[in-house]
């Protein structure tokens, strides 16, 4: 991997070159603003402790609730409508 140095001017390298990894797989780092009394909270709540974990299982969350409220409104919406007629129903179960 290069140094941070080697790695000035070439914009690929560089993106290597400030990267983490996290379960072994190779992360950008990102430099971002928080407010210390949000970021305590969310603590509280995750059951986090660090930073890093804080946000990771926050947008973790975040895309959890989303996607279960995509499913709401799919099921809401008569997703599950071919599952009454036992004909449609048969052909999903093949």
């Amino acid at each position: 991997m290069l140094s941070a140095i080697d790695a000035i001017g070439r914009s690929s390298d560089i993106y290597l070159a400030v990267s983490a990894y996290i379960r072994g797989v190779a992360v950008p780092k990102r430099l971002i603003d928080l407010d210390d009394d949000l970021l305590k909270e969310a603590q509280r709540e995750l059951g986090t402790t660090g930073v890093s974990d804080t946000v990771r299982a926050a947008l973790q969350q975040a895309a959890a609730a989303a996607a279960r409220a995509r499913q709401v409104q799919w099921l809401t919406s008569g997703g599950l409508g071919e599952m009454a007629d036992p004909e449609q129903r048969d052909q999903v179960w093949r």
